[in-house]
Parts: structure tokens; C-alpha cells; sequence
């Protein structure tokens, strides 16, 4: 009896122990390293053979959570820091269904004194986690130099990625931080002194672009908030933007133009658009009038020369024949625009002919 309740127990030991392990490395930005884990699966046997018992389901899930959570910290060797970061109620749970194992990496970890460390973790462990997830394609080499300026940063000024509205507050829940501010293209692009000397706008320009822009694109924002440390966001800094447009252009672009070449840029009208400003720096686009296809009807000096009159009869005609066959659309509004110029034609002519009078 007492040998089949020891191979019970093994058999439960080892089954328990890959659920543990897959639990962790379905939480993991980066894998676990083969060697490593090896050892550390022996270390664990040990533990889940001692904490066994035939208690009630829910204390057994009980247990295997705080395995999962002990696992990656044996792995780190990071259990005093994982017991002091459950001390201060940190919650693992906070992303989504995947427990955040990943502050406990011990190659951030080793760059700051713990004290520190589980005070950034239960303010800013998105500010932790978003870093690593950019940094995880890297070389060792490339990811060593850049946790050592992530960490030579927060170490300076703990508070760089908190939002200056919010430094006064001591909740997680009622801060906001600039989570994409030190990830890979800002570090790459910026010394630290740089980054630490950035002002509230710069951040929140840079921070908006850091996660879905490429790096060549973001050297271009780096000059752009170099050159307008004033500069604030009013438009999506797209390729086609960035192409027709200078520093100072997007600097001193008004907010009502900024939504017009927005919209623009979703047609690819980007250029063109410019064009008929250039053409009639009064130009002013009627809400929805890019999307009604007139730009492949008429030339720029056309369209810059149409009264927001104009514009409002062909966009009221595009709501009205939105659902019609896309031929028929384009025939009823070739036919609108040619009444629409001649109309235009008669205007200048009476206008001529009045100011001859």
C-alpha cells in the first residue's frame, strides 16, 4: 500500500510539475533556457513532493498557482524578491489571462536594488514588460546594452514614465504612464541624458509613436521634436506624411488641416491635397468631400478653385447613392460635376462683366 501511494505520488509530482512549467512558459516573453530549466525541474520535484497532500481541489489550485509563480523565481533566483513583491499584495494577474512573470527576469532585475525595484514593479510593470517584449529579437549583445540604459534611466529618475499630472499619486490605478517611452527605438535613437532631459509633449509625442513605428521613421520624429520642442500631436505622422511635409510645415499645420490631410492620407490623396493648397491656400475640404471620388474627376486647379457650396451638393450626392452600383455613381457624378463648373463658368462671367460696369 505504501508503495503504490509513493508512485501515486510521483506519477502526481511529475504531472503537476509539466503543467507548472507549461503555465510558465506560455507567460514568458522569452524562453527558458534548456540547461537551465533542467536544473531547476529537479529543484521543483523536491518542493512539489513536500507540499503534497489530498487536500480539497481548490487548495491544490491554490498551490500550483504559487508553483507557477515560485518556478520562475528559482529560475531567477529571485524568491526573496517574488516574496517581497506578494508582501506588498503585487498582483501577477494584472495582464489579461497571462500572469506577469516577466518582472521577474533577473536580467532587469540585476540592475536595480530591490527595494527599488519592487517599488517600480507595482507602479510601472507595464513601463517593465513593454521593454522586454521590444528588446526579445535582439543579440545578447544588442539586449544587454539596452537593460542597461533602461535601467540607468529609472534609476536616475524612478518617475520618468509617469505622467506629471499623476506624480502625486500613490495608486497603481490612478497613475498613467508613457508605457512605450522606453522601448527599443527611443533607447536606440537617444543617449540617456537626452531622454531625461525630454519635456512633457516630447514624451508624449515620442511615446505615441515608440510601438508602431519602424526606426527610420521614428529618426524622423526625433528631429521633428528636436528642432519643435513645442510640437504636439495633431495628426497620424504616416510614410506619406513625412514625405510631403517639412518639420516646420507640421509644426505650424492648424488643427483643421491636419484632419484634412488625415482623411487624405486614408485615400492617398496626400500629395494631391497639398497641391490644390498650394493652389488656393484658403482651400477648405467640406467634411467627407475627399471620400466622394471628385479627386478622379477634376484636376487640382479645379478642385481648389470649388466653393464649399460645391462640395457640400457632391457630398450629399454620395450619401444619397452610397449603396448604387459604383458605375452608375460615377456617371450621376460627372453629370453633377459638369453643372456644378458650369454654374462656376456663369458666376466669373457675371462677376467679369459686373466689375467692368
Amino acid at each position: 500500500m505504501e508503495k503504490e501511494t509513493e508512485e501515486y505520488q510521483k506519477i502526481y509530482v511529475e504531472n503537476l510539475l509539466q503543467q507548472i512549467r507549461k503555465r510558465v512558459e506560455e507567460c514568458l516573453i522569452f524562453p527558458l533556457e534548456e540547461e537551465k530549466r533542467k536544473q531547476v525541474d529537479q529543484r521543483m520535484r523536491v518542493v512539489l513532493k513536500e507540499g503534497y497532500s489530498e487536500s480539497s481541489e481548490e487548495k491544490k489550485q491554490k498551490f500550483k498557482d504559487i508553483m507557477v509563480l515560485y518556478y520562475y523565481a528559482l529560475y531567477n533566483d529571485n524568491v526573496n524578491l517574488l516574496q517581497n513583491l506578494l508582501a506588498e499584495n503585487y498582483n501577477f494577474e494584472n495582464c489579461g489571462c497571462k500572469l506577469n512573470l516577466d518582472v521577474l527576469n533577473k536580467n532587469i532585475t540585476s540592475l536595480f536594488l530591490e527595494k527599488d525595484y519592487v517599488h517600480l514593479v507595482k507602479k510601472q510593470d507595464t513601463v517593465i514588460t513593454n521593454f522586454l517584449h521590444s528588446i526579445k529579437d535582439l543579440t545578447p549583445e544588442e539586449k544587454e546594452k539596452l537593460q542597461e540604459k533602461f535601467a540607468s534611466i529609472l534609476t536616475i529618475n524612478p518617475e520618468f514614465a509617469i505622467k506629471n499630472s499623476e506624480k502625486s499619486s500613490s495608486s497603481k490605478d490612478s497613475i498613467s504612464l508613457y508605457e512605450n517611452l522606453l522601448t527599443r527605438g527611443p533607447l536606440e535613437l537617444f543617449t540617456v541624458k537626452e531622454l531625461l532631459n525630454l519635456q512633457e509633449n516630447q514624451k508624449q509625442v515620442l511615446d505615441h509613436w515608440a510601438d508602431v513605428m519602424e526606426i527610420e521613421r521614428l529618426k524622423r520624429i526625433r528631429t521633428l521634436i528636436g528642432e519643435y520642442p513645442e510640437y504636439s500631436d495633431r495628426i497620424f505622422l504616416s510614410q506619406a506624411i513625412l514625405s510631403n511635409f517639412s518639420n516646420q510645415e507640421l509644426n505650424e499645420m492648424s488643427e483643421e488641416d491636419a484632419r484634412m490631410y488625415q482623411k487624405a492620407d486614408r485615400m492617398d490623396l496626400v500629395n494631391r491635397v497639398k497641391q490644390v493648397k498650394k493652389i488656393n491656400p484658403e482651400f477648405k475640404c467640406v467634411n467627407n468631400f475627399i471620400i466622394t471620388g471628385a479627386f478622379d474627376q477634376l484636376t487640382d486647379q479645379e478642385i481648389a478653385e470649388l466653393s464649399e457650396g460645391t462640395q457640400e451638393r457632391i457630398v450629399n450626392y454620395y450619401c444619397s447613392q452610397i449603396r448604387r452600383d459604383t458605375a452608375e455613381y460615377e456617371e450621376g457624378l460627372a453629370k453633377l460635376i459638369k453643372r456644378e463648373k458650369q454654374k462656376q463658368h456663369v458666376k466669373k462671367i457675371v462677376q467679369k462683366i459686373t466689375s467692368i460696369i
